[in-house]
Formats: structure tokens, C-alpha cells, sequence
């Protein structure tokens, strides 16, 4: 029987270690509601005060950006140009790019884009090549060129020149 005493009353004295915050002294303490330690608060909703946001409109301006592309029809030679700050440097950057590749024969800019894509279809028509381009929104540029190379009637309509964006 001395056994079972002294057994209870250590099992009792487990219980005294066993501390809890929120009970005491600190359930109290007004400082803690906010935090939601002190049961004693009420059903008060004491939560921070809202956050008032305000929105403001940011107006940024983004220069454009441009794409151009240059054929030579003599040598069959094309170059494409993008990302450029304007519609001067593109071309001329085209044009450069396209000689280089054609022995310094004259290219032309066939097409060019602001803040667009632009691609190039190559076909047969007759006996010669034809050359067109297609341009505008994202996804819509090859599926152009295309569409031009066989309004034209060529035949063999294929792209040579994937689609390349210059947008800002």
C-alpha cells in the first residue's frame, strides 16, 4: 500500500512541471490579446487595425523596339535584324548583314515591324524563287508569310526565316 502511495503521489507531482503560459499570471495580461494568448479578452475582435493600400497608376515609358529583314534577289541571300532602338538602325542593320552574306550586292528591306514579329516564306513560282514575309502579333507571323507565299501562287511555300520578335 506504501507502494501505490508513493506511485500516486509521483504521478501527481508530474503534473506541477507541466506549465502552461496562457494559464496564470500571464492570462491577464491585456498586452496579450492581440496575440490571442489571453482567453480572458472576450469575444472582442482586437486584431490590428486594417492596412490601407493605395493603388496609384505608374505610366512608364518604354521606348520601342524594331525588326527588319533584307533580300537580295540576285544571290537569294536574306538577314534579319531585331531589337533595335529605331526603324533607321534596323534597316540599316539589315541591309549590312544581308551584303556581307551576298559579295556586297544591293539587299532591300522587304519588311519590318515596331514592337512586332516578322517572318519570311520562300516558294517557287515559275522558274524562280519568291520571297514573301509576314508580320505583326505573336504567333501570327509564319502563319502570314505563308499565307502570302501562296496568294501569290507559289508553290512549295516554306518558311526560311522562323519567327523573330522585337517587343518591348
Amino acid at each position: 500500500m506504501k507502494k501505490m502511495i508513493v506511485i500516486f503521489l509521483g504521478l501527481l507531482s508530474f503534473n506541477t512541471y507541466a506549465y502552461d503560459a496562457t494559464r496564470g499570471a500571464l492570462q491577464n495580461d491585456p498586452t496579450l490579446c492581440q496575440y490571442g494568448y489571453n482567453p480572458n479578452c472576450g469575444s472582442k475582435n482586437r486584431s490590428a487595425p486594417p492596412i490601407e493600400i493605395i493603388y496609384q497608376n505608374v505610366n512608364i515609358e518604354v521606348p520601342p523596339l524594331f525588326a527588319a529583314f533584307a533580300f537580295n534577289s540576285q544571290t537569294g541571300y536574306f538577314a534579319v535584324a531585331t531589337n533595335q532602338g529605331s526603324l533607321e538602325m534596323a534597316q540599316e542593320k539589315a541591309i549590312e548583314e544581308c551584303q556581307k552574306g551576298s559579295q556586297n550586292t544591293p539587299c532591300e528591306v522587304l519588311k519590318w515591324v515596331k514592337n512586332g514579329c516578322l517572318s519570311a516564306a520562300k516558294g517557287r513560282l515559275k522558274k524562280s524563287y519568291y520571297i514573301s514575309t509576314g508580320g505583326g502579333l505573336p504567333g501570327n507571323a509564319e502563319q502570314k508569310a505563308l499565307l502570302n507565299c501562296m496568294k501569290k501562287g507559289a508553290k512549295e511555300c516554306r518558311i526560311i526565316v522562323p519567327e523573330t520578335c522585337s517587343i518591348s
